[in-house]
């Protein structure tokens, strides 16, 4: 959370068109936003463990799935969303595009996931969560290297990397597609709990790794 404060931050200066001193102050901004969110953390563990009833009524294990129409919207307005901060970053060039139908594509082939294929043995090997943004973060910092050493520090390569940066996202946002679930009460090897130790290990790892990459 501390993270995405400071990329937003840091990046209303592209979407304002000129420098703004806000963007100066981007790590205080997310320092002083992470003990706000780690009190979160801290408030919503006590709720669940003082007042689980409560919190069963209020928050429901099993939601009515959303009509095709509503999530088709949702997608929609994503893209849109996704157009309007990008036009003011690269303008209305046709990488801009590109990059909006990618992002776009895997949330569109969800709606009729029930008619695609499943695979269990991709479920298990595709990393979740933390990992799999790290792996998606390493994965577009090759691209945007790659990209880089072909065009060199120019508008080009702005508009190029819009792209390059949306790839990894969509290939792995459709594996997971390919790869939804396991088999009936399957659950991750690694959420057994008997490696419990190896989930902490491996969080704390996964972690450094992402403060890592992010801080480049």
């Amino acid at each position: 959370g501390a993270m995405s404060v400071q990329l937003m931050v840091g990046a209303l200066s592209g979407i304002a068109g000129y420098a703004l001193p806000v963007s100066d102050i981007a790590g205080p901004l997310a320092l002083a936003a992470l003990p706000i969110l780690m009190l979160r953390v801290v408030l919503e563990e006590v709720a669940a463990r003082g007042f689980p009833a409560r919190l069963r009524a209020s928050v429901p294990d099993d939601l009515p799935e959303l009509p095709a129409w509503r999530r088709l919207l949702t997608v929609i307005s994503k893209a849109a969303g996704f157009v309007f901060f990008g036009l003011a970053l690269i303008g209305p060039v046709w990488q801009l595009y590109v990059a909006a139908l990618l992002s776009v594509l895997a949330p569109l082939l969800w709606i009729v996931a029930d008619r695609l294929p499943n695979s269990p043995a991709l479920w298990r090997i595709l990393p979740q969560g933390v990992p799999g943004f790290v792996l998606m973060l390493a994965i577009g910092g090759v691209s945007a290297g790659l990209v880089e050493s072909w065009l060199g520090e120019t508008p080009d390569y702005a508009r190029m990397s819009f792209v390059a940066l949306t790839v990894p996202y969509t290939l792995l946002a459709l594996l997971a597609l390919l790869g939804r679930e396991g088999t009936d009460g399957e659950e991750r090897w690694v959420r057994a709990p008997e490696r419990r130790m190896v989930q902490r290990v491996g969080g704390v790892l996964m972690l450094g790794a992402l403060i890592r990459l992010h801080l480049g």
